[in-house]
């Protein structure tokens, strides 16, 4: 499996293109912004996108679904499809840098624990409540992509609308049942382990 980073949007989110040697097609995960970046790359890699998963649905983490969804479905938890199309929940309508996101909709609703097979990936959703209501991880094999439930030595914010300190709490325990070695792909920032965080982040700690 390769996995191409890019950072995107104003919110300097951490957009993956996750696909396999040999195959021309690849999941987009969390799409922030600069659209024509994120295609660009993948016309580079000689790839086209097969499914967007969204870890959830801030701006941040969006912005560039009406660029992309012309010809790939977007794919979300179904606590979250509603800030797809909210401005007041995906705070487009709270930072001068976005206009107000009121679209696209989501074409498939992900639930907890469900697993999806798409660009000959096999997809594992973790519902991660807590920094908003469908925050998800998704572990592809022995990487998990994270989103803005856990980063480097920090965690998401509770703060926001939709936020709750003690659902992400439950959610990094949760993470924390996994083995060590996996290699964590946040929303923002470096990557990390299971282990490190475990060993060193203070909200991960029983």
């Amino acid at each position: 499996m390769e996995i191409k980073r890019l950072v995107v949007g104003w919110g300097q989110a951490n957009c993956y293109l996750v696909y396999r040697q040999g195959h021309d097609e690849a999941l987009i995960i969390d799409p922030g912004g600069d659209g024509a970046k994120i295609s660009a790359c993948l016309e580079e890699l000689g790839l086209r996108g097969a499914a967007i998963l969204c870890t959830h649905g801030h701006a941040d983490h969006i912005g560039a679904l009406g660029d992309l969804h012309h010809q790939v479905p977007i794919y979300i938890h179904a606590n979250d499809a509603d800030y797809l199309i909210t401005p007041a929940k995906n705070l487009s309508q709270m930072f001068a840098a976005y206009d107000p996101i009121t679209e696209p909709a989501a074409d498939r609703l992900l639930s907890a624990g469900e697993e999806i097979e798409v660009a000959g990936l096999s997809v594992k959703v973790i519902h991660t409540p807590g920094h908003t209501p469908g925050s998800c991880c998704f572990q592809i094999g022995e990487s998990l992509f994270t989103g803005d439930t856990l980063f480097a030595g920090a965690v998401g914010r509770t703060d926001l609308p939709g936020g709750v300190p003690v659902d992400l709490i439950n959610s990094l325990h949760k993470l924390m049942d996994l083995p060590n070695h996996i290699d964590v792909y946040p929303g923002h920032g470096p990557g990390t382990t299971i282990g490190r965080e475990r060993q060193s982040n203070p909200y991960c700690r029983r």
